[in-house]
Formats: C-alpha cells, sequence, structure tokens
C-alpha cells in the first residue's frame, strides 16, 4: 500500500528551510510506501518544483492569504478537498497560519491523520506579526491530533509539556544526508582559491539577512576578532531584506576588503568546507540545520544560547551566552581556532540526524498514525 502525504509548506523555493528538510526526507523516503505532495502558495522560481514532479509528487497551488482574500482562500479549499480529500490519509501542515482555516476544512471533509508541525520558538521577531500569528495559531492544537516538532524547545514552545510528553508527539529532526557534507580537502582547497581567502582564518556563517540571525551583532564580533588577528575573513553565505543595512555596517567599520559577501548559493556544502569556524549567534531558531550541517563537515560550530541544545550532536558544538559581549564572543572564537579538521562522518553512523534512518523512522510513525486511527 502507498501512502499520500500532502504537505503544506508555502513555497518550494531552494532558499526555504522548512521545504529543504521536507525534501531531504522525501529524496530517501520509500517511495513505494510513502509518497509526497505539496501545497503551497507562491510559486517561485529556483524552486524544487523540477524535482518534486520527477519523483512522482503533485503540486497544488493555493491564494496567498491576506485581509482580503479570506474567502478566495477557504473556496480553493474547500474545492480542494472536496476532489482530493480520498486521496489522502495524512496532512502534514509547516505554515501554522494557515491552520485556522486548512485543519478544519481538513476535518470536515474525513482527513483523519492531521499534523502541526513546530519549526520554531516564537510567533516572529516583530511584536505586532507576534500578537497577529498568535491569534492564527490558536485553534491548532484542537483541529490537529498529532503534533510534530523539530526539537524539543519548539514542540514546548507550540504545544506545552502534556502534549510533548504524549504518545501524539513526534521529534522530526532536522536531518541531513552527511555523505554530502563529508570533509574533503581538495573541495576546500579549491573553494578558498576561488573565493580568494587562501591561508586566512576563515569565519563563516549561513543564513538569510533577517533579524532573528542577527548579523548587527556577528559583525561587532567579528570586528573584535579582527582586530585581534588580522588575518581573518568573515564569509556570509545568503540574501535577505537587511543585506544592504549590513554592507552599509561593514564599509562604516572599515571591514570592506575582509568580509565576504557571497548572496544565495546552490553550494553550501562546498563554502561549509572552506570555512574554519561556524558562527550561529541566532536570537531564536527551531533548530537551526545549518548548525548540523556545520558540524558534519567536521567545523567547529558555535552557537548562541537560544539555539536547541540537541543541535550540538558533536564535540565540535559550542554555546555562547548571547548576553556576553562582542569582546568575550571573540575571545572564544580565538581560542577554539586551532583544531585538526577531518572526516566524522563515520563517527556519526548512528546519529539521529542521519537521513536514511530519519526517513524510515518517519516512514514508521506515519503508518502507526493510521493504524491508531483505523483501530
Amino acid at each position: 500500500m502507498q501512502v499520500r502525504v500532502l504537505h503544506f509548506v508555502g513555497n518550494l523555493s531552494l532558499r526555504n528551510g522548512i521545504a529543504s528538510v521536507v525534501m531531504n526526507y522525501y529524496r530517501q523516503i520509500d517511495r513505494t510506501k510513502i509518497q509526497f505532495d505539496f501545497m503551497i502558495y507562491d510559486n517561485i522560481e529556483n524552486s524544487y518544483s523540477d524535482e518534486v514532479t520527477g519523483m512522482g509528487g503533485n503540486i497544488y497551488l493555493i491564494p496567498k492569504l491576506g485581509i482580503g482574500s479570506f474567502l478566495n482562500v477557504y473556496k480553493h479549499l474547500k474545492k480542494f478537498f472536496i476532489e482530493n480529500a480520498h486521496k489522502y490519509s495524512i496532512i502534514h501542515l509547516h505554515v501554522l497560519q494557515y491552520g485556522f482555516i486548512f485543519l478544519p476544512i481538513a476535518k470536515r471533509y474525513g482527513i483523519k491523520n492531521r499534523i502541526i508541525h513546530a519549526h520554531s520558538t516564537k510567533y516572529s521577531v516583530s511584536f505586532f506579526k507576534s500578537i497577529r500569528n498568535w491569534l492564527m495559531c490558536l485553534t491548532l492544537v484542537k483541529n490537529a491530533n498529532y503534533y510534530f516538532a523539530c526539537s524539543k524547545a519548539a514542540g514546548k514552545f507550540l504545544f506545552g509539556d502534556i502534549i510533548c510528553k504524549s504518545d501524539k508527539f513526534y521529534l522530526m529532526k532536522n536531518a541531513i544526508d552527511f555523505d554530502k557534507f563529508r570533509y574533503n580537502q581538495q573541495i576546500r582547497e579549491k573553494t578558498r582559491e576561488k573565493l580568494r581567502i587562501e591561508n586566512k582564518l576563515v569565519i563563516g556563517h549561513v543564513g538569510r539577512f533577517s533579524n532573528e540571525k542577527n548579523h548587527t551583532f556577528l559583525i561587532d564580533v567579528f570586528k573584535e576578532l579582527h582586530s585581534k588577528y588580522t588575518n581573518s575573513v568573515l564569509l556570509l553565505v545568503g540574501d535577505g531584506i537587511l543585506r544592504v543595512e549590513i554592507e552599509k555596517k561593514v564599509n562604516k567599520l572599515g571591514l570592506s576588503n575582509s568580509v565576504v559577501f557571497t548572496g544565495t548559493r546552490n553550494d553550501v556544502s562546498d563554502l561549509l568546507q572552506a570555512m574554519d569556524i561556524f558562527v550561529f549567534p541566532s536570537k531564536f531558531e527551531g533548530l537551526g540545520i545549518v548548525a548540523v550541517e556545520a558540524q558534519a563537515s567536521g567545523l567547529k560550530t558555535i552557537v548562541s544560547d537560544k539555539v536547541p541544545e540537541e543541535v550540538g550532536f558533536t564535540n565540535l558544538f559550542f554555546s555562547i551566552e548571547l548576553k556576553k559581549s562582542a569582546v568575550e564572543w571573540a575571545n572564544e572564537i580565538y581560542k577554539l581556532k586551532e583544531y585538526y579538521r577531518h572526516d566524522i562522518t563515520k563517527e556519526l553512523e548512528k546519529s539521529d540526524y542521519m537521513i536514511n534512518l530519519a526517513a524510515l523512522s518517519l516512514t514508521n510513525r506515519y503508518f502507526s498514525m493510521i493504524l491508531e486511527t483505523t483501530l
């Protein structure tokens, strides 16, 4: 029997962290048993769409939710479930703001297994958006009957202790393909040569330029480190609404020749090879999959204490309190800069973050849910 699971991910952009996590599972899952379909509200170029259809998945586009589009979204979802509810044993909702409309309709048309998935430990960095999103999520727990999270912290934030201790809760790790991130000296040297950062101490960060990623503080930390160790560069991978602001700050501090902005890249695994230390001073994270990827590449990984502790699955992981000063952060990074970088994939074979094991676990979880709701 093949079970079709409908994932609501918002969009399939290569930059969408949630979509990337689901795709990691999709590539590894036994598609003779489990097939993924996707519901989105943004049809974006540079996406996973061709890969999804190539693996047999369907993609459904609905209108984007807004003040004036509620009725239109409702009509589209109602029509969708009238026509397609019979295909699905499971719906898996990742975009929680749609839950108050998506879940009741799915329930009405007979979807027995309704998952909500917590990917964060905050509703938003904006106060007003946090209030709005909180209101939109008030009915989530009531209309779902299974509760997934990328970390214990994310689960506790959205569901509370009682649900997180129940058999309805499942910790779905942001697992990755370790082979893709395996440390490779040749790739490292080639990438550093392309970026013209040979013989440098390379501090790296991967993430969109948004408030929660805390680039402003990261620049302050690098300024202090650079004053201590001038043969250092900061490699910033990603793009976003705050990039121009960060570029201005870099120029103002006289660091233009020591900070590299790569923009959005499809070769993050190679860029991680080029780094010497990965720094991730986020204000909050549901998990922080890039910190998992960094460790898998044998890279020392320094994160803020706002990143869930289960991200630290190797001895390359170090956490620093965000309340500490930029000077203190820089001193810690400086102390950690010397180490033997090597391929650690053999050491990680039993890890929960190993995607083939995680995909098998998810398959078993899906089937156990179906069994529970048919008894």
